[in-house]
């Protein structure tokens, strides 16, 4: 079992949280966003001193939380541009991050679900899962109470 905590609940500058983690003696950390931006939304340029700043403190990254498929679960267009874009960036941003792990979302659930919007989320997870798996990943879905899945 890994414990980590999530950089951005400690700081939004990362450096300061993977001190801070660091000397609590945490070695594990979870990336949400960086300086305010979600990742991958991230500046390319901050990559680096990023990996030099985890190596520098022995910590690595559990996971990456992109906000993956956190839309309305009526909003096809935003869960495709999330499967078409934001997937295949979260990946590359993984795989620089040395981790395996990618956080999805279940959509948000604003009243009760139209069968054909569910299954239609369930054809883009399953090509999300697909699109992982090639890479040597694994795509973890974190419930969350306004979502399709809440508990």
């Amino acid at each position: 079992m890994k414990v980590s905590v999530l950089t951005d609940e400690i700081s939004q500058d990362p450096d300061t949280a993977i001190e801070l983690a660091a000397e609590w003696g945490i070695k594990h950390v979870e990336i949400r966003s960086l300086f305010g931006k979600r990742v991958p939304d991230d500046d390319l340029a901050g990559r680096k001193p990023l990996i030099e700043t985890l190596e520098s403190h022995s910590m690595d990254v559990a996971a990456i939380t992109p906000g993956l498929f956190k839309v309305p679960l009526s909003d096809s267009r935003a869960m495709e541009q999330h499967l078409n874009d934001r997937l295949p960036k979260s990946i590359e941003f993984a795989k620089a991050m040395q981790t395996n792990v990618v956080i999805a979302f279940t959509p948000i659930m604003k009243e009760q679900p139209d069968p054909s919007q569910v299954e239609h989320y369930g054809k883009v997870l399953a090509r999300a899962i697909d699109a992982v798996e090639r890479e040597g990943l694994t795509l973890a879905i974190e419930n969350e109470p306004i979502c399709l899945v809440a508990t």
